[in-house]
């Protein structure tokens, strides 16, 4: 499992409100990106994580690109109020083009299924 530590968290959250760039009185917001493929067990985690430390005022689309799961992660993402799309191809690469086709802001934030965001110090 990936961690992301407090150090890195910050950078993050401070690099996210760069993101939110004023133009004509308008914050920008980015995208959030997922690659999954049978990840019931920690996708709920992560998703849940994901809603408490990434502010919803910076967060455009919610966009899961599924690589054809066999179990109920497509439900659980839907069930987040993630937008789920069937990988055009197989695999992380072809995931990650069809996933570039449906990003709408000028910056998107990409993460694998199991990246756990972390605020301990």
């Amino acid at each position: 499992m990936d961690f992301l530590h407090s150090k890195s968290l910050r950078n993050i959250y401070t690099f996210m409100q760069g993101c939110m760039l004023m133009k004509n009185g308008v914050v920008d917001k980015v995208d959030l990106v997922m690659w999954t493929k049978n990840s019931a067990k920690l996708l709920p985690v992560v998703l849940k994580r994901i809603e408490q430390v990434i502010p919803k005022r910076v967060i455009g689309k919610k966009i899961l690109i599924d690589d054809h799961s066999t179990d109920s992660t497509v439900e659980i993402a839907e069930k987040f109020g993630w937008t789920v799309h069937q990988n055009e191809g197989s695999g992380l690469f072809d995931g990650f083009d069809t996933a570039l086709n449906l990003v709408s802001t000028e910056f998107f934030i990409s993460s694998l299924f199991r990246l756990v965001l972390s605020v301990q110090l």
